[in-house]
């Protein structure tokens, strides 16, 4: 099922499950046990007790982005999304307000090793698969054609 080898991206998707991360002492654990991050909600649920939450325009305000279940594709890539996320998740996990907190990283890591390599991926299926319909399209035309010029040839024997 992995199409990665970045062992720490693999470990934030088991650990998910488990939270059983090695966190640095300036890390908000309240804030952290409140939310779990998905890859994709097509692939993963969320854990009992845990809201699927929309996107989010700014994940570092408890206020408009509540504890919750995100899903990392829908909040980093949508336009309603967070456009800063890194900043905000640093803020979100770090009771000193710094970048110290190292929660937030394995969050991005999973996007950049997950997330991305599969929408890269998608991107060159989906480019593979227009050039098929053209080609397709092409030869329909064609063959629309050959059946108007039957028809002309029917009429005229």
């Amino acid at each position: 099922m992995w199409d990665i080898n970045d062992l720490t991206a693999i470990g934030h998707v088991n650990k998910v499950f488990n939270k059983s991360y090695t966190l640095g002492v300036t890390c908000n654990t309240v804030t952290i046990s409140g939310d779990t991050w998905m890859p994709s909600f097509n692939l993963y649920t969320c854990p009992a007790g845990k809201s699927k939450m929309p996107a989010c325009s700014d994940l570092s305000l408890q206020t408009t982005c509540p504890l919750g279940c995100y899903e990392i594709l829908n909040e980093f890539v949508s336009p309603s999304g967070d456009p800063s996320y890194t900043t905000s998740l640093a803020t979100r996990y770090d009771t000193s307000g710094g970048t110290t907190c190292n929660y937030y990283q394995y969050i991005v890591n999973l996007h950049n090793n997950w997330n991305v390599i599969r929408m890269n991926k998608m991107d060159t299926v989906n480019s593979s698969i227009i050039s098929l319909k053209t080609t397709v399209d092409d030869y329909a035309t064609k063959v629309s054609a050959v059946k108007a010029s039957l028809n002309s040839f029917k009429t005229t024997l």
